[in-house]
């Protein structure tokens, strides 16, 4: 079921490090990729910690992607309202319904919503 030819080779941590990542984000519960660590010859303790620094990795990465929403997101709403309104004859919806559902795509991604 967790078969994965490279793990077993422990001299090389980022094989180590690509297999929880790749079963975290196969959303593979926490017990069993410690499980399939320790059955690979890693103490529990030492696949604890892996686990866990997979899963801050994951939320980092999350996280940027939400924050890189909400500026690109207000980037598009300002512009699209800034044309929209300085009276060049342009009414930029596209831009400023863009702009909205980024932005509170982000923030929804942050957890304020």
């Amino acid at each position: 079921m967790f078969e994965n030819k490279t793990l077993a080779d422990q001299e090389n941590p980022k094989t180590v490090q690509e297999f929880v990542l790749s079963s975290l984000l196969a959303e593979q519960p926490r017990r069993h990729i410690i499980a399939a660590l320790i059955e690979k010859g890693i103490d529990e303790e030492t696949a604890n910690k892996l686990v866990d620094a997979g899963e801050d990795k994951l939320m980092s990465a999350e996280r940027s992607a939400a924050n890189k929403d909400i500026i690109y997101g207000a980037i598009w709403l300002v512009a699209g309202i800034a044309i929209t309104f300085s009276g060049i004859g342009f009414i930029t919806y596209g831009a400023i319904i863009y702009g909205l559902i980024r932005l509170f795509k982000g923030l929804s991604n942050t957890n304020i919503f």
